[in-house]
């Protein structure tokens, strides 16, 4: 498939002056440098910290808009990784001073190459678009807790604890452990537990229980004996994908409950 003659204006979602989006036509289309390719974008997501673009958080006349997905329609010097034709989905960093007019909600989006993903013919585009910010926000809490990513699964696993399981950047988190051969285990309410299991979650708690940090912890404990010393199956960490007065509170009882019994339990705030 041919490239097209990269446009040099396109219609998007702005931000302007006192907080007022609008859509605006003939906005700049930067020239491709070297290791972008342009995307038409085909569908976006709406993310919740989209909605709280306002005040200090805005550059007006940025584009609005982080997850998006489309295809491939030209190439910039120095691209080997995509070809024309491909469909892609990927995040943006709206509303970045120095890179404004790089939000999703246009009719095309530039990628520099590093928040992206090759969207497989089993997954539509419209679920493509969902992906972009999820697995970034997933992959990068991982990263920085120092646990295996699946490009590098591990021999031996660890219990790993998703609180907020059923949520949408947990749910993608569950399946990136399972994938680097990890266990993860989540919190979540009873409703969702069977879905978080279908997704690799090996056991789930109702983080309204009072009772569920010294489960949590006493589950570890028993596998441990079960499993013997072959397995590490001490909780020993502890992402927190969704933040609310109850994760809160069950985060400072399971630390509370590592001095007490003594688990190995690792508290990352």
């Amino acid at each position: 498939m041919d490239s097209i003659k990269s446009p040099s204006s396109q219609r998007a979602i702005i931000i302007g002056t006192g907080g007022r989006v609008h859509i605006q036509d003939n906005i700049e289309l930067p020239q491709l440098q070297a290791g972008e390719f342009l995307i038409r974008t085909d569908a976006v997501a709406v993310n919740p910290s989209d909605t709280k673009m306002r005040g200090d958080f805005v550059t007006v006349g940025g584009i609005l808009g982080t997850d998006y997905a489309g295809t491939v329609v030209a190439l910039g010097p120095q691209v080997a990784f995509v070809k024309i034709g491909d469909r892609v989905c990927g995040a943006q960093n709206a509303m970045n001073a120095s890179t404004p007019l790089r939000g999703s909600f246009g009719e095309y989006n530039i990628s520099a190459g590093k928040v992206w993903l090759k969207l497989p013919a089993s997954l539509s585009t419209e679920s493509g678009a969902t992906l972009g910010a999820g697995i970034s926000t997933a992959g990068l809490g991982i990263r920085l807790l120092h646990l295996p990513l699946p490009d590098a699964p591990v021999d031996k696993s660890a219990y790993v604890l998703v609180c907020g399981g059923s949520t949408a950047t947990a749910t993608i988190a569950i399946q990136l452990l399972r994938l680097a051969n990890m266990t993860p285990v989540v919190t979540c309410s009873p409703a969702n537990a069977a879905r978080v299991k279908e997704l690799g979650a090996e056991e789930s708690f109702d983080y309204h229980d009072p009772d569920c940090a010294s489960k949590i912890v006493s589950y570890a404990a028993f596998e441990k004996e079960m499993g013997g010393e072959s397995n590490v199956v001490f909780i020993r960490f502890s992402i927190t994908a969704v933040i609310d007065a109850d994760l809160i509170v069950t985060s400072e009882i399971l630390y509370q409950e590592q001095s007490s019994l003594r688990t190995g339990l690792h508290h990352d705030g």
